[in-house]
């Protein structure tokens, strides 16, 4: 099931592309992403407080593009995740031996996207602000602390960021962004608490 889903999010990124006609813009980006866990959690209790660095990667094209502003469209692989230092306990030291351990828990996700972007042109660079909706399609879930089959597949989020492209760096234009993209919709929900992600996204691109 993963698979099909998989692939018809792929196909709607590419057809809806070949619709964008051949004088819009289309590349691809890649950068790094900082996530950690916003939960509701009515006993008190923390779950991987720390925030974990992961890769994104994927492809854009931007459908309409006008003078102040354009729709961008984008097929994005995202690891989300979180840490936690945990203590080392023995049979004669139940309180902790004072070593810790990393417990590292991350999220495979391909997401959709579609961006508003309004824009200020000038003759070497244009400054764009990017205002968009996510849906994140879970692939893979590694060192979970619950079964894989409690965890929602599919994730709605939202994204609030900033770019600017760069005209004459290379032959093609080359992008750099700052976003925020933060989940509507749990991840995992059970009796006494709420899961999410919040996550901070550094990219770079460049056009094809």
């Amino acid at each position: 099931m993963k698979a099909v889903i998989t692939v018809i999010l792929t196909q709607i990124f590419f057809i809806s592309s070949a619709f964008a006609g051949e004088s819009n813009e289309y590349g691809v980006k890649f950068g790094v992403i900082s996530t950690n866990f916003e939960y509701k959690n009515i006993l008190g209790q923390t779950y991987f407080d720390d925030n974990r660095i992961g890769p994104t990667m994927g492809f854009y094209s931007q459908f309409f593009n006008y003078d102040y502003f354009n729709i961008e469209g984008g097929l994005f692989y995202l690891q989300k995740g979180g840490q936690e230092e945990i203590a080392e306990t023995t049979v004669s030291r139940p309180d902790g031996t004072g070593d810790y351990m990393t417990h590292d828990i991350h999220f495979d996700y391909l997401q959709l996207e579609i961006n508003f972007q309004p824009k200020l042109n000038n003759k070497n660079t244009e400054i764009y602000g990017l205002v968009g909706l996510g849906v994140n399609y879970l692939l893979k879930i590694r060192n979970a602390f619950q079964a894989d089959d409690n965890f929602n597949n599919i994730i709605f989020s939202y994204t609030l960021g900033a770019g600017i492209e760069f005209k004459n760096i290379l032959d093609k234009p080359v992008l750099l962004e700052i976003l925020i993209n933060k989940d509507m919709t749990n991840i995992y929900t059970n009796s006494d608490s709420e899961f999410k992600f919040q996550t901070l996204i550094v990219r770079a691109g460049f056009c094809l």
